[in-house]
């Protein structure tokens, strides 16, 4: 049987690490579907445009660097998982 290279503790945080942005990148994805439905079935031009504006945001804030954190973290935790 082959040993890990790193500790528990180690193994914990990386596990801790990809699970977190992962949770919070389909947190951001569920938030942009709430709000393209809201823009899609209102008929005030102005909520519509807030939410596209709202979209945007989450976007650039939660979504793309909850995906880069979890395509880093996730080979991190699988080259540290024992075989």
């Amino acid at each position: 049987m082959a040993r890990s290279r790193v500790g528990r503790r180690t193994r914990q945080l990386l596990v801790f690490a990809h699970v977190a942005p992962s949770l919070g990148w389909m947190g951001a994805g569920a938030a942009d579907v709430v709000l393209a439905m809201t823009a899609g079935y209102t008929a005030t031009p102005e909520v519509r445009r807030v939410c596209y504006h709202m979209i945007e945001r989450i976007d650039a804030y939660l979504v793309i660097p909850g995906a880069f954190g979890a395509l880093v973290s996730g080979p991190a935790r699988a080259a540290t998982t024992p075989a």
